[in-house]
């Protein structure tokens, strides 16, 4: 007997109630601005959203098989989405890191981290694009597995680029939600490498996928609005577009996931007449 996909009822309702838990804490930061009492009761959203996700990610993660279909639209759209937008926060940093014209460059503290986050970045993209364009990456479990841990990579050393980029305050400007939604995406992202080993189970991933989406959200929402009021850079925004782009293949991959297959029951002996 196959498996089969959530019931839809189920799965409109659960991909309802994320949607407006990833709403909620950005919708909460718009409104109260940066107040001490705004900022406060925007963590206190986040929080509450987070943990009521994982709660229903975890009743529904448990009845869902830890495989990943392949060759659906959905998850090809979402790829080929990810791929592209690496592909051009990759052509807009390394032109602001050498070949802008002095005055609009962009210096990094360090210089050889940037390169490693840019390097990551291309094999994401990689890797996203494949999925989105070669139907047979996934009968291709080592070369799978290999590029399926770029994006770990990307998110790791972007974390480490922050953290030396903001030394002195790395958590300023609700620059903790930002870290704390790349923590949560990079082990997504290892969730799903991992399931290339078929090892580990859905509920995790499930959880994960609920938790980036809703930490992403929050952050990177409001940031594209402050770009539109003219209070954010370009390579923000782009930042913020790319990781909208990981909300994308985050909603369609952990929405694509399928039921466990029923065990099937060993027959009952016949019983010997005497």
């Amino acid at each position: 007997m196959a498996v089969s996909q959530l019931p839809k009822n189920l799965k409109y309702l659960s991909l309802f109630f994320l949607i407006l838990l990833a709403a909620v804490p950005a919708f909460v930061r718009l409104w109260v601005g940066d107040s001490d009492s705004g900022e406060f009761l925007f963590g206190v959203a986040t929080a509450f959203c987070c943990v009521l996700g994982a709660v229903i990610a975890f009743l529904l993660g448990r009845r869902l098989a830890p495989a990943l279909p392949a060759g659906l639209p959905s998850v090809t759209f979402s790829a080929a989405v990810c791929g592209f937008a690496m592909v051009t926060v990759i052509a807009v940093t390394a032109y602001f890191a050498y070949l802008a014209p002095a005055e609009e460059k962009i210096a990094d503290v360090n210089p050889t981290v940037a390169l490693l986050v840019k390097l990551f970045a291309l094999g994401s993209a990689v890797y996203f694009l494949l999925l989105a364009a070669w139907m047979p990456l996934a009968e291709k479990k080592a070369l799978g597995l290999f590029l399926s841990l770029f994006p770990v990579l990307f998110c790791a050393f972007r974390i480490l680029n922050d953290f030396i980029d903001h030394s002195t305050m790395p958590l300023a400007g609700h620059g903790g939600y930002r870290i704390l939604g790349i923590i949560a995406t990079m082990l997504f992202f290892l969730r799903e490498a991992k399931f290339r080993t078929e090892k580990g189970g859905a509920a995790a991933y499930f959880i994960l996928g609920h938790v980036s989406v809703i930490l992403l959200s929050a952050y990177n929402v409001p940031l594209l609005w402050e770009f539109i009021r003219g209070e954010a850079t370009l390579t923000e925004v782009l930042y913020a577009m790319l990781s909208m782009a990981f909300v994308i293949y985050i909603f369609t991959r952990i929405f694509s996931l399928e039921l466990k297959q029923p065990e099937e029951e060993e027959p009952v002996p016949p019983v010997e007449e005497a």
